[in-house]
């Protein structure tokens, strides 16, 4: 029989142990880092792929004449750039606040659907406002660098209601409002492209801030 007492651990152990323990932790934190800014900068770009496709199936859904704040139908996607950006999606027509937070202020970036009433007029069907916005509090360390589209004042793009091209739903003369949106980040970016057919593809610029796994940009 052993009756000797369990030994435990000396100071010169425990001291060692952490030793270590801090530097398998301090060679980790930037692997770390850089994993968490990739998954950020991949969700923003997603996200907003997303949202551009969302945005096109809706004007398609929303011939001229649907919407009497709209006569001409159609989607709008406004942009504020910059370390605190902000996208949102409004059928409300051209110039929605991006800051605006009340889905039942008539300046937000909205969806509203309406109906007509026993006169035949359209009106909004109760509680169908819709807040789409997107900010940058949830991707932290992600910037909207640039919203760049054809004949754009606004960094607005848009989506006409016939075949869901990349236009101002307005009639006459086409206005083109294809173009890109670049996510940039310390170590990463990320570009959309919206060509004039309204298609949306991704795509990550040669160079140091190449994100492994995207086609590299024209």
């Amino acid at each position: 029989m052993n009756n000797r007492a369990q030994r435990g651990f000396t100071l010169v152990e425990l001291v060692v142990t952490l030793a270590i323990v801090a530097l398998v932790a301090t060679l980790a934190a930037p692997a770390f880092s850089s994993m968490i800014e990739r998954r950020r900068m991949i969700g923003a770009a997603e996200l907003l792929y997303t949202q551009l496709q969302f945005a096109r199936t809706e004007a398609l859904k929303r011939p001229a004449n649907s919407n009497p704040v709209n006569l001409n139908g159609g989607i709008y996607v406004n942009f504020t750039v910059g370390p605190d950006w902000v996208y949102g999606i409004s059928s409300e027509g051209s110039g929605c606040d991006t800051a605006e937070t009340n889905p039942a202020d008539a300046t937000a970036c909205r969806l509203v659907d309406y109906e007509p009433d026993g006169a035949g007029n359209l009106v909004a069907v109760v509680d169908s406002e819709r807040l789409v916005r997107v900010t940058a509090n949830d991707y932290p360390g992600i910037t909207l660098a640039q919203a760049n589209f054809t004949n754009d004042p606004l960094a607005e793009t848009s989506f006409e209601p016939m075949r869901g091209l990349a236009q101002a739903p307005t009639p006459g003369a086409a206005i083109n409002k294809n173009g890109f949106v670049r996510f940039t980040s310390d170590n990463y970016e990320l570009r959309l492209d919206l060509s004039l057919l309204g298609q949306v593809s991704l795509c990550s610029p040669a160079g140091a801030t190449y994100l492994a796994g995207y086609d590299e940009c024209p």
